[in-house]
């Protein structure tokens, strides 16, 4: 035993008598910062609705009026998030499939299956295409040369071999 805690027991003797030697009940601690019961209900409540949404985008998305025009940190909705254990988007699935009679497919699979299928959509073909490159010249009959993907390391040793001849 050490000298702190033998004193601390000494001192409850000298108070409370042969009653201050057991342990003592601990008292739940108080957290003043805890986001409140009905924000955290809130949150819980758009997260049924949007599972797949990050702490930054349910906190974003509660902003809005439409919302609710509640205004909370991503760090808060994370907190709540940990504290009934869905802190990652499987969980979240996980919780709403349980919230909801047997289906075929649960939520995480649906989600799954949806992600696989997803396509970028473009006004015509092309449109989000980008190509770098350097013009190096003009050649008689051909026109422009240029050097595709300029400024790899592999072109500029090229380039600095080539020269340097």
């Amino acid at each position: 035993m050490s000298h702190t805690t033998l004193y601390k027991f000494l001192e409850r003797y000298e108070e409370q008598g042969e009653a201050g030697l057991y342990d003592k009940e601990r008292v739940p601690g108080i957290r003043p910062n805890q986001t409140p019961p009905d924000i955290e209900e809130a949150i819980l409540d758009f997260v049924q609705e949007h599972p797949a949404y990050s702490p930054k985008r349910i906190s974003a998305e509660l902003r809005k009026p439409e919302n609710g025009g509640i205004i909370v940190g991503e760090t808060a909705v994370y907190g709540v998030l940990k504290r009934n254990g869905l802190n990652t988007r499987q969980k979240r699935f996980k919780w709403v499939d349980s919230l909801q009679p047997p289906q075929e497919k649960t939520a995480w699979e649906l989600d799954k299956e949806a992600n696989q299928h997803r396509q970028v959509h473009a006004p015509v073909p092309g449109y989000l295409m980008s190509q770098d490159g350097k013009l190096i010249g003009r050649l008689a009959g051909i026109g422009k040369v240029y050097v595709p993907g300029w400024g790899g390391l592999r072109q500029q040793l090229w380039l600095g071999t080539a020269l340097h001849r």
